[in-house]
C-alpha cells in the first residue's frame, strides 16, 4: 500500500541509555572518556520517498567510564524545562532513568513509549527546532521507496527521531554511528456494510427507505497521531448518525466502548466528506500497534438511489500524522436496489389501462408472518418505494394506456402483485402474481419470474413485440368472457318465431275443438 505522507510519531523504541551503572542498549558500545573527541551519525534506512525525517538531541553525553560502562548524561539546554515521571534530573542537570523495568531487567516498553511521546509533545509545544532535518529522495522515478538518510557531524548524546516509527537512539564515541530501520508501519481502515442476514461485506441490497448499517474498522499503529475518519456518501444515501465506537486492544478477547469524550463527530467540514470522526490526542496516545477501533453508523437509502448498475457507494478513509497529511487508501462499500416494469395486456398482447394493483411482501415467519403493503411516491407512470417519512404516498398502482409501469427501489426478495380492479370488460385475476427479484450477481441484471412473467408483450395497441427491457418486465394478462345475447340481436328473432308458432298452434287447437263440439 502506498503511503501518501509521513506519520508524525511512533512509540517503538530501540534503546534508552542513561547514566550511572545502567545497562547499555544494543546500539551502544564502550566509548572513550572524552565524548567530544569524535562526531556521531544516524542513518535512516528504508525511508519513504518525499517524507521528512527530523532528529532532536534531548540529552548531551558528558562522559563515560570504560571500566564500569557507565554513562553520564546532562539535559540539553533547550530541554531544561522538560519533565517526565520516568527520569530524574538533579541540581547539576544530570539525568537518571527511574522508569519501571520488566522481569528481565529491561526497560518497560510502555513506559519508554510514554516518555518518547512526552518528549515529542514538548518539542512541538515549545517550537524546538530539530538538530537536523531531511526529506527522503526516491530510489527510482515514481517509486515510494526512498534512499537512506545520513545525519552526520552530530554531537554525541541521546536523540529523538521524529519519523513514522519515531525511534529513540543513543550514540557514543567509539561506535558513534547508529542505524535506524524505518519499518513503514501505517494504520489501516476497512469499510463494511451489513446485509439483511446480519453478515458484513463489501456489498448489500436494500429497498428505498431502509436503514443501512456500516462499520469502519481502523487498525491502529503505535504512536498514533491526529486520527480522523472521513466518510463520503453518494447522493442515494442520507447520513443518519454514528451509533457507537469500540476499541479492541491487540490480543484482547473483547472490545470495550469508547466514551464520547474521546472523539467528536463533525458534519460541517471543508472537504467533500459527509461526516468525520475526530479522535482526541489523549485517546490516540493510548493506542498501540494493531489495536482495533470500530466506528458503527447508519444511513437511509433515499429516492435518489441509483437503480442496479453501479449502485450507491460509500467511501471511508483515515487521515493521520502532522497536519493530517497522511491518509489510508479509501475503502468502499456499495448498496444496490432494483426495479421492474409492469406490462398489462390482453391475451393478444394489446396494452390495457385502468387496472389497479397493490404490491405486498410477507414479513416474518410462521405465526409471526404478516402481509405488508408497500407505499410508493407516484411520478407519472413511475412508482418509487417510499420511506416512512414520505408524504403524498399511494398504495395503488394503476396501469396506463400505451405505457409500461415502472416500480423501483426494491431489494432482493419475493413480492406479490394483487389486482384489486380489472380494466372494464375484463375479468379480475383470481390470485396474486408472485415476483422474485434476484440481483445476487450484482451485475445490474435482474431475474424476475412469475406465472406469466417474461411472455411477449408490446408498448402499443397494435400487438407488435418490443424486446426492450423485456428481461426485467412482468406481463399481467387479463381475459374477457363471451358476449351474452342482447335485445335487437338474434336472440329477439328466436323469441318472435317461437311465439308465432305457439299462436298458430293455439288457433289450430281452437278450431279442432269447435269442430268436435258441432259433431256431437
Amino acid at each position: 500500500m502506498k503511503m501518501k505522507a509521513l506519520k508524525k510519531f511512533s512509540s517503538f523504541v530501540l534503546a534508552l541509555v542513561m547514566i550511572m551503572a545502567m545497562s547499555i542498549s544494543a546500539l551502544a558500545a564502550p566509548v572513550e572518556e572524552d565524548p567530544n573527541a569524535g562526531e556521531g551519525s544516524i542513518t535512516i534506512s528504508n525511508t519513504i520517498a518525499g517524507q521528512t525525517y527530523s532528529i532532536y538531541r534531548i540529552f548531551d553525553l558528558e562522559s563515560y567510564n570504560a571500566d564500569t560502562g557507565a554513562y553520564a548524561y546532562k539535559i540539553n539546554d533547550v530541554w531544561k524545562s522538560f519533565t517526565s515521571e520516568y527520569i530524574s534530573v538533579d541540581e547539576q542537570g544530570y539525568v537518571t532513568w527511574v522508569g519501571p523495568k520488566n522481569a528481565n531487567g529491561e526497560w518497560e516498553a510502555e513506559a519508554v513509549v510514554t516518555f518518547a511521546k512526552a518528549a515529542q509533545k514538548y518539542a512541538e509545544d515549545n517550537q524546538i527546532a530539530p538538530v537536523k532535518s531531511e526529506v527522503a529522495t526516491a530510489k527510482a522515478e515514481g517509486s515510494s521507496e526512498g534512499n537512506d538518510i545520513v545525519f552526520s557531524g552530530l554531537k554525541l548524546g541521546y536523540y529523538l527521531l521524529d519519523s513514522t516509527m519515531g525511534t529513540l537512539c543513543s550514540l557514543n564515541t567509539t561506535n558513534p554511528n547508529a542505524t535506524i530501520n524505518e519499518k513503514n508501519e501505517e494504520p489501516n481502515l476497512e469499510k463494511q456494510v451489513q446485509d439483511k442476514e446480519g453478515n458484513w461485506g463489501s456489498t448489500n441490497d436494500e429497498s428505498i427507505g431502509d436503514l443501512v448499517t456500516f462499520r469502519a474498522t481502523i487498525t491502529a499503529q503505535a504512536g498514533a497521531q491526529n486520527y480522523i475518519m472521513h466518510d463520503k456518501m453518494s447522493p442515494g444515501l442520507t447520513y443518519v448518525g454514528v451509533t457507537g465506537v469500540t476499541l479492541k486492544k491487540a490480543g484482547a478477547a473483547e472490545a470495550v466502548t469508547v466514551e464520547a469524550e474521546n472523539y467528536n463527530v463533525v458534519t460541517q467540514n471543508d472537504d467533500e466528506c459527509t461526516f468525520e470522526v475526530k479522535f482526541t490526542k489523549e485517546f490516540c496516545d493510548t493506542l498501540e500497534a494493531n489495536d482495533e477501533i470500530v466506528v458503527t453508523y447508519t444511513a437511509t437509502l433515499n429516492e435518489n438511489a441509483v437503480i442496479a448498475s453501479t449502485g450507491n457507494p460509500n467511501e471511508a478513509k483515515l487521515t493521520y500524522g502532522e497536519d493530517n497529511r497522511n491518509e489510508t487508501t479509501p475503502s468502499t462499500t456499495t448498496t444496490y436496489t432494483y426495479e421492474f416494469d409492469l406490462i398489462k395486456t390482453t391475451d393478444k398482447n394489446i396494452l390495457l389501462d385502468g387496472a389497479e394493483f397493490e404490491l405486498y411482501q410477507i414479513v416474518g415467519e410462521g405465526e409471526n408472518a404478516k402481509q405488508v403493503t408497500l407505499k410508493f411516491v407516484k411520478n407519472g407512470n413511475v412508482y418509487t418505494k417510499a420511506n416512512d417519512e414520505a408524504t403524498g404516498t399511494v398504495t395503488t398502482i394503476t396501469s396506463v394506456a400505451n405505457e409500461k409501469i415502472t416500480i423501483k427501489g426494491l431489494e432482493n426478495g419475493t413480492y406479490y402483485l394483487k389486482e384489486t380492479k380489472a380494466p372494464e370488460g375484463y375479468n379480475k385475476l383470481d390470485k396474486e402474481e408472485e415476483i422474485v427479484i434476484n440481483g445476487a450477481s450484482l451485475t445490474g441484471d435482474i431475474t424476475i419470474t412469475g406465472e406469466t412473467g417474461n411472455e411477449e408483450y408490446s408498448y402499443d395497441k397494435e400487438g407488435n413485440d418490443n424486446e426492450e427491457n423485456k428481461n426485467n418486465a412482468v406481463q399481467i394478462i387479463n381475459k374477457t368472457g363471451s358476449l351474452l345475447p342482447s335485445t335487437g340481436g338474434i336472440g329477439t328473432t328466436i323469441f318472435y318465431v317461437v311465439g308465432g308458432i305457439l299462436v298458430v298452434a293455439a288457433a289450430i287447437l281452437l278450431v279442432v275443438k269447435k269442430r268436435v263440439s258441432h259433431q256431437r
